[in-house]
């Protein structure tokens, strides 16, 4: 459903009804109409009295921390104010210890945020189409031990720098290692292995994803030039996705290709990716060299990483200019026209207060939002590197999620 007319949240009374199968479930259909009824109020010691109401259709019950970013929670948090942390490569433990709370709560509202910039970037890219040249690289991380490297796909336009999509891969380790840790890969092989041509598996998903967008974009512009470094795994996904197959026989989409050793300059046609890769190292602890911040699970890696390249698309100016205030100033997204929507322009009257579900995302639904989304990503197992068997206990995914944050 896409919702083109949306006013702000009024957290005096139910947006919607909570039940999807309802029919006052839809935002513009709820707003027409008088739905519910009061149901009471109930008191909590951190927010007072909090009104409750019914549905008069369906006899769903809800109240207004329904429709809050603190829904089902007990303590009151800045979701802003973390964001700012977890981007200025700060731990988890350590904006717990900042915040005098646990490292459970700041995990939990990290995946609350998540799912409030997903809402943004679906916005923002619904109906969109890429006028720009764009370019695509892989950033390389690791999760829980560098046996398990990962690969994560990013699309970047050219002009703007704007983040157009995102996925990930874990693969399996390379390069020189000592004996010990050739024996220590060899007996994860047995237990687990990604599956083979990885990197070019993840990149042929991730540009179905994105067909629709470039499909828009060359009815206004053609060419459609893609900027990559000379990584043999692009080109065989691509001539494996019909339509980038078919536009590129007929010119109609060009694939640039750019050494990846070439000076790392404004004039690299491969810039946009080297710049976002560069923040990303700077600015979030997991990614850093070395790092001892590095992330455990790929899902709740995802959520971080999300955040960081929202923060950067929809916050960030398109050009520093070391003033003070610089609310006035063009983002990223906006030098790539994905603020036609309301919903984007007024994304910091809803982003950190207001709470949005997965069934108003507008259709067709990217695949790489619903990933991150849902948690669908595969976590490698923790195995025992003196016995060879996979832990019964304590692999990653295995604990209690709030089904609330993936509705």
């Amino acid at each position: 459903m896409v919702h083109v007319h949306y006013k702000e949240p009024d957290l005096n009374k139910p947006l919607f009804c909570p039940n999807q199968t309802c029919p006052y479930h839809d935002r513009n259909h709820a707003a027409q109409a008088h739905w519910y009824h009061r149901f009471g109020v109930f008191q909590t010691k951190t927010r007072g009295p909090i009104l409750r109401f019914r549905c008069r259709s369906c006899g769903k019950t809800c109240s207004t921390q329904t429709f809050s970013t603190a829904y089902w929670t007990h303590s009151r948090w800045d979701l802003e104010h973390l964001e700012q942390q977890l981007t200025s490569a700060s731990g988890l433990r350590q904006i717990a210890r900042m915040n005098n709370c646990s490292y459970r709560v700041v995990r939990n509202r990290i995946q609350r945020l998540a799912r409030q910039v997903l809402f943004l970037f679906a916005h923002a890219l619904n109906s969109l189409p890429i006028t720009e040249d764009a370019a695509f690289d892989g950033f390389e991380s690791f999760i829980r031990s560098q046996y398990f490297p990962t690969n994560i796909n990013i699309l970047v336009g050219s002009d703007s720098q704007a983040v157009y999509g995102v996925n990930l891969v874990v693969m399996r380790r390379k390069g020189r290692m000592t004996a010990i840790q050739k024996k220590n890969r060899a007996i994860i092989d047995q237990a687990w292995k990604p599956p083979r041509r990885a990197l070019e598996y993840s990149t042929r998903w991730f540009f179905e994803d994105m067909q629709g967008l470039v499909r828009r974009g060359i009815v206004l512009r053609s060419p459609w030039t893609l900027h990559s470094d000379e990584k043999r795994e692009y080109p065989r996904a691509l001539s494996k996705v019909p339509f980038f197959s078919e536009a590129l026989s007929r010119g109609m989409v060009l694939h640039h290709r750019t050494s990846s050793r070439k000076k790392r300059t404004r004039a690299n046609p491969l810039f946009p990716v080297n710049y976002l890769d560069r923040l990303l190292r700077k600015d979030m602890g997991e990614h850093v060299r070395e790092t001892v911040k590095q992330g455990r699970e790929v899902n709740c890696a995802m959520d971080r990483l999300i955040i960081k390249l929202a923060r950067h698309t929809f916050f960030k100016p398109h050009r520093i200019s070391n003033r003070v205030d610089t609310a006035g100033e063009a983002t990223h997204a906006s030098v790539a026209g994905m603020d036609r929507s309301e919903i984007v322009r007024n994304r910091r009257e809803w982003l950190y207060t207001h709470r949005q579900v997965y069934s108003h995302l507008p259709e067709p639904r990217l695949e790489w939002i619903r990933m991150i989304w849902q948690r669908a990503y595969e976590n490698p197992p923790i195995v025992d590197l003196k016995s060879g068997e996979v832990r019964t206990k304590g692999q990653p995914k295995e604990a209690w999620f709030p089904v609330h944050l993936t509705a």
